[in-house]
């Protein structure tokens, strides 16, 4: 294992190097969706879907005016992608969360849009199946978990930028080459990959508990920057070349496995306040 210390123009390099390599989803078919008890559910229909959750706007009258307030949710479809085999669709009295299942088919979903916050009251459970998956997550404050799931060989994409969540954030991925970008807080926060050449950044964000990051064999790339996580990070990689990049952050305990491979571990302003340990040997970080 090499260890040395960066230059801080690492530190928005990898992250920008993700933001700007994605690639676009072909989409279509329909979606169903649905309130539930409160809760707003969609459902894919096995083809690649494409669809933009938001805040909504709905038509209210008072006093023989009218107006247009922000209330509910929105579900758009894109690039050809119906929503109960319409353009859009507003649902409220979402109370009870968010639940998407968008099942097989190289599907894209976009979270939250750049003019304001979005609101999800109540837990967030993603799930976009087979294929090569695009989440896009922007300005959103969930009041609850969160969870994203990638499932089958795809190249899958998780972005997430100016995340706020209540409770846990958990993004999963299969085998394929995945990227998952965080730019959260959250109480504790699990990022999982499998086989592949996959890239995970956490940055910015305040960690009030445990930040796990586990990737599968492969070549993989870690960046943790510009966190603050109270209690301990823990970091396993599986075989292969790795690269972990930590930088400007603090943390109350730090534990690192990069399983005795060429692998390499860049530290820059580093802080650990408890226990610090890198292959199992006690390090010291400045």
């Amino acid at each position: 294992m090499k260890t040395q210390c960066f230059s801080s123009v690492v530190r928005v390099a990898f992250a920008v190097g993700m933001l700007i390599s994605g690639s676009t989803v072909m989409a279509g078919g329909n979606v169903t969706a649905a309130n539930v008890n409160g809760q707003l559910q969609i459902t894919g229909d096995g083809n690649g879907n494409s669809i933009q959750i938001q805040p909504g706007v709905v038509l209210t009258s008072i006093g023989g005016f009218k107006f247009r307030l922000i209330a509910g949710l929105q579900v758009a479809g894109l690039d050809g992608t119906t929503v109960n085999n319409k353009v859009s669709q507003v649902f409220t009295g979402i109370n009870g969360g968010l639940q998407v299942q968008l099942n097989g088919g190289n599907d894209s979903l976009k979270l939250g849009f750049a003019s304001g916050v979005t609101a999800i009251n109540g837990p967030v459970t993603v799930d976009m199946g087979a294929g090569t998956d695009r989440v896009d997550v922007l300005r959103v404050a969930i009041a609850g978990d969160a969870r994203f799931r990638f499932g089958g060989s795809g190249d899958d994409q998780l972005i997430a930028d100016l995340l706020d969540v209540a409770g846990n954030l958990v993004a999963e991925s299969d085998s394929g080459n995945d990227l998952i970008f965080l730019d959260a807080n959250a109480i504790n926060v699990g990022v999982s990959t499998s086989g592949g050449d996959d890239q995970v950044a956490v940055v910015l964000g305040t960690i009030d508990g445990i930040l796990s990051v586990e990737t599968g064999a492969g070549r993989d790339e870690v960046a943790l920057v510009d966190l603050d996580v109270i209690g301990a990070v823990i970091m396993a990689t599986g075989f292969g070349s790795d690269t972990v990049e930590l930088e400007d952050s603090r943390f109350g305990q730090i534990f690192v496995d990069l399983n005795g491979n060429d692998d390499s571990l860049l530290l820059d302003d580093v802080i650990v306040d408890g226990p610090a340990a890198f292959d199992g040997v006690t390090a010291q970080t400045h």
